[in-house]
């Protein structure tokens, strides 16, 4: 685990579409058609300090995971690992960095939003200690990030917020 560099910023794009790929045997294949966040935009989050990854032995990226700040807490925007990679428990390791790194900046806890039946998503981070929130644990920050979620285009009957407090461990 190591911060990203900036002249990696097209990787963590081309990481993106490769994991989305595996969209398609869940029936979102135009998740997978869809372009991936730019470079440039990954280079604006890289140079705020906001994306680790997960290197293999050349110190090449084969995952990472950008985020931001969001009603306190350090909201994960983006997770992906190249799908060679999964089931090594990559992304498990990214969460731990992104722990460590919102301890360190005295954050209460985790948030995100994903697919509530993507067996790679909400299951896997439930099993991580993550948990679902209810409609009265959604702020208003946070409910101005699903609506933007909504606009872009993702369904949100079939999504979730999710929140990991920071005083549990992870499985």
């Amino acid at each position: 685990m190591r911060a990203a560099r900036l002249d990696e910023a097209a990787r963590l794009s081309a990481i993106e579409a490769a994991a989305a790929a595996r969209f398609r045997e869940q029936g979102l294949a135009w998740i997978a058609e869809g372009p991936p966040v730019a470079p440039h935009a990954y280079a604006i989050l890289i140079e705020a300090g906001r994306v680790c990854v997960a290197a293999d032995a050349d110190d090449m990226p084969v995952g990472f995971a950008a985020w931001y700040p969001l009603d306190g807490c350090l909201y994960l925007a983006e997770m992906d690992v190249l799908p060679q990679h999964a089931g090594h428990r990559l992304g498990a390791a990214l969460i731990g960095e992104l722990v460590r790194i919102a301890q360190a900046a005295h954050m209460p806890a985790l948030l995100l939003t994903t697919f509530r039946n993507v067996p790679w998503n909400a299951p896997y981070y439930a099993r991580l200690g993550f948990r679902i929130l209810d409609a009265n644990g959604i702020t208003s920050e946070l409910a101005a990030e699903i609506q933007r979620q909504t606009v872009a285009g993702l369904p949100p009957q079939s999504r979730v917020a999710m929140r990991l407090d920071l005083n549990e461990s992870l499985a």
